[in-house]
């Protein structure tokens, strides 16, 4: 009861969107292209030196 997604509450899935807020800044700052819902993402980078960098803050 009270829960969107299998194993998430209400709490946890804004808690997830405040958090990871600063990460969709910096994915926009460095000019990637993402997508993300709750906790879940994708990183789409035109070079696998590109994507070596996404996991490098």
């Amino acid at each position: 009861m009270g829960r969107d997604a299998p194993g998430r509450t209400f709490p946890s899935l804004l808690l997830s969107n405040i958090l990871l807020d600063e990460l969709d800044k910096e994915l926009e700052r460095r000019g990637h292209r993402f997508c993300r819902y709750v906790d879940d993402a994708n990183v789409y980078v035109k070079s696998q030196h590109a994507g070596n960098g996404c996991s490098n803050p």
